[in-house]
């Protein structure tokens, strides 16, 4: 993104990846989902990581993703942040005009068109959310649509939710927002911070590629912004106590992705491996800090110009 040189951060090959998606979704990756070998690099001077080579999963990923677990989250704690601006400029000014890229299943538009009467657009890939988009009233583009539709227009609000990760130049991504927003209108997007505060023990197969093309942390963020010669700024959630990740962390070594299923058993991991406990409480102690607190695992950037 920022043309500097970039170091090895570590080899993915396709095998590898496969199975640990099956382990997370304890489901056979189906035999058309093709995986290719990835190298995953961290930029020396942003520190963004990406993958080599840049090419997100095919359609039949995702298919099947969708199939084995609900794809589309319901709620996100970043849109009731937006959904707060948005309402705010309805006060003012009595309208707005947003567009999102990557709409999903259209839980996000829908509520800012029936709350607060917000004119919505999106942008989405797929054939099945477009349908749903189009289904609650929301007029909905391809990406190739958009890029003739959408010239002479510009939003009060041009937002992405993890979906900046996906893409395989998020350069292009930032400039085609910047453009929507013309000279007045807001940019949010918001991603994983990367890493999570449990990869400090376990490979997260939905963190790297095939799905995740980047990784994403405030220095990369900052990068970002200034490509369009702005600067970011960074909203995050409260992250969790720093016992409590440490635990978390060690749940899923011990117990497996769905730890959380099995509780009571999660509160005794710490006395069960007490000096693997301990060095974890370490690891998270040197966790980023953003805005003077412990990173969360989420993070919304506003692009300001």
């Amino acid at each position: 993104m920022c043309r500097s040189p970039s170091r090895l951060v570590r080899e993915l090959p396709g095998d590898f990846v496969g199975t640990a998606l099956a382990d997370y979704t304890e489901s056979r990756v189906p035999s058309d989902v093709q995986i290719a070998d990835y190298t995953l690099l961290r930029c020396t001077q942003c520190e963004l990581e990406f993958s080599d080579p840049p090419e997100p999963a095919a359609d039949a990923f995702y298919e099947w993703l969708d199939r084995v677990q609900e794809y589309y989250p319901g709620e996100r704690w970043e849109w009731g942040e937006v959904a707060r601006q948005v309402s705010e400029h309805v006060r003012r000014h009595g309208q707005c005009r947003v567009l999102e890229l990557g709409a999903g299943a259209g839980f996000f538009l829908n509520q800012l068109k029936t709350e607060y009467g917000a004119q919505a657009t999106a942008i989405e890939r797929s054939e099945d959310a477009a349908a749903k988009l189009r289904a609650q009233g929301i007029e909905c583009l391809t990406p190739q649509q958009a890029a003739s539709a959408l010239t002479h227009r510009t939003f009060d609000f041009v937002v992405a939710f993890h979906c900046l990760e996906h893409v395989a130049d998020p350069l292009s991504m930032i400039v085609d927002m910047n453009r929507w927003a013309g000279p007045d209108g807001r940019i949010f997007v918001s991603v994983p911070y990367s890493p999570m505060f449990y990869e400090s023990q376990w490979f997260d197969p939905l963190n790297h590629p095939p799905h995740h093309m980047t990784r994403w942390n405030q220095h990369a963020l900052a990068a970002l912004a200034r490509q369009i010669k702005g600067e970011a700024q960074l909203y995050m959630p409260p992250a969790l106590s720093l016992t409590a990740r440490a635990r978390m962390a060690l749940c899923i070594v011990y117990q497996g992705p769905r730890w959380y299923l099995h509780r009571r058993r999660a509160l005794l991991v710490p006395l069960q491996h007490p000096l693997r406990y301990l060095r974890e409480l370490f690891v998270q102690a040197r966790r980023d800090r953003v805005n003077a607190q412990a990173a969360s695992d989420v993070v919304l950037a506003e692009i300001r110009r």
